[in-house]
């Protein structure tokens, strides 16, 4: 944080902290006795739950430096009016987009460059996909909170003045550090700590803007003749190791890359299927074609209708498309062998030799695991027909 704006000149957009975890595993703690100590604020900690409109956006472009933290962040209970305002929120701090507000007297209106990043803390996370990517996240629990944590905890509590003192260190190292060398140092980065398995561009960048932290901090210990390892513990190679690895199997769920509207569709037919609400042969089929090629054939005319109704009863939250832009975007998947193939299906579970012709898709069922997309189960191998 203490690098944001040289880093916004140097165009690298900087990341949003997610804080999620069981209650009583010291996210609270966390945000109250470690991380504002070391910003120097006093107070500013908002409730998710009560925060308007026009709080949220005032609050986020009120400073450059200060985040906006938004503590007992609980989607089914806030509402999804509230969860869209932080979520656009998050967006427009992070591209730097400009929010306008009308006012009652029809004056001109007002407008907001969200310029804080956000802390968002709370037992259940942000799930919309564009946000994960725009965002590092760390998961508490309160098995890691075991006595030696909370002894530690005690300590800096009493001692927040340390603390002051460490930001106020990071701050000035900061200032020493120059745009062109915060650049390189982020460059370098970029191209050569983080492994070729992390596709996404936006989670890289969060990642190599954790490091250039790590390395900021690194500097402070050099400045006073200390040596970092020996104090924490810890040698650099583990904790640049240790945040790419959290990363990979947090933020991308051990793929490549953030999952698409598609590939969450996927996962959401697949749970379906799980629990027959999708009805093999009839729905989706799995099949060695002519060409020996394992794939997934999709009947979405007969189920789709079924499908939409299922993620607006379930509140399921990531996007459901129209079926004319589910097919247009499968289209151009790299595992869609064909999205308007004609099929013969089943029409009735009870006569499956009654069976008619419909246009459906066919996906290879090894590059969408490739992605990482469970469809284990419409999948299944064993069920091959």
């Amino acid at each position: 944080m203490f690098l944001k704006e040289k880093l916004k000149r140097s165009k690298i957009q900087y990341n949003h902290l997610l804080i999620e975890g069981e209650s009583s595993s010291g996210k609270s703690s966390a945000v109250k006795y470690i991380i504002t100590p070391i910003l120097c604020m006093e107070d500013g900690i908002l409730n998710a739950a009560q925060c308007t409109d026009f709080a949220l956006n005032k609050t986020a472009s009120s400073s450059n430096f200060i985040p906006l933290i938004l503590e007992e962040y609980k989607p089914h209970i806030i509402g999804k009016y509230k969860v869209d305002l932080i979520s656009g929120v998050m967006r427009n701090s992070y591209d730097n987009y400009k929010g306008i507000k009308g006012v009652a007297t029809l004056d001109k209106n007002r407008s907001f460059i969200p310029r804080a990043s956000v802390i968002l803390s709370g037992e259940v996370g942000i799930e919309e996909t564009a946000n994960i990517g725009r965002s590092l996240r760390v998961i508490f629990a309160t098995s890691y909170f075991d006595e030696v944590t909370k002894e530690s905890l005690e300590k800096l509590k009493v001692n927040s003045i340390l603390l002051n003192k460490l930001g106020v260190s990071l701050l000035k190292e900061a200032l020493k550090m120059s745009e062109k060398k915060i650049k390189e140092i982020h460059s370098e980065i970029s191209e050569k700590l983080i492994g070729n398995d992390i596709k996404n561009d936006r989670v890289k960048n969060s990642i190599a803007n954790c490091m250039i932290g790590i390395a900021l901090l690194k500097r402070v210990f050099d400045d006073f003749d200390l040596n970092m390892e020996s104090c924490t513990g810890f040698a650099m190679k583990e904790i640049i190791s240790s945040i790419e690895r959290g990363a990979y199997e947090d933020l991308l769920d051990g793929g490549t890359s953030n999952k698409t509207v598609i590939e969450q569709n996927f996962e959401t037919m697949n749970r379906m299927a799980a629990n027959n609400e999708l009805l093999r042969n009839i729905d989706y089929d799995a099949v060695l074609d002519l060409d020996g090629d394992f794939v997934l054939r999709l009947n979405y005319t007969c189920f789709y209708d079924r499908f939409v109704k299922y993620c607006r009863d379930h509140n399921v939250t990531h996007e459901v498309l129209p079926l004319s832009s589910f097919k247009k975007q499968l289209s151009n998947m790299h595992y869609c062998k064909c999205y308007n193939k004609p099929v013969n299906f089943s029409v009735r579970q009870e006569n499956p030799k009654n069976k008619k012709t419909f246009r459906c898709a066919v996906v290879y069922i090894s590059k969408l695991r490739e992605k990482n997309v469970d469809v284990d189960f419409i999948a299944d191998d064993n069920m091959i027909d």
